[in-house]
């Protein structure tokens, strides 16, 4: 069984994701709300699988060199890294 890491959504990240939340809640419905949630969680668990198996965004490159990575999920870009 392949291992599956552990991943968390920074502060910036989660209010972000609240706020897109948000405005489908207002402006659309509450299960339109929920699929674009489960989009989000769904590109999470993915990346917690195998997180080097998304492209490299180069736009990202901590002073540290760590690297980030990109997921294209519907309309949305997630950015994270690996630690």
């Amino acid at each position: 069984m392949a291992a599956t890491y552990q991943t968390s959504y920074t502060p910036d990240a989660q209010a972000q994701i609240d706020e897109i939340l948000d405005y489908y809640l207002e402006k659309h419905s509450l299960d339109l709300a929920i699929a674009i949630q489960n989009v989000f969680l769904d590109a999470l668990k993915k990346a917690a699988k195998m997180p080097t198996a998304y492209p490299l965004d180069g736009k990202f490159i901590s002073k540290s060199g760590r690297e980030y990575r990109r997921i294209i999920a519907k309309n949305y870009t997630l950015i994270y890294g690996i630690i």
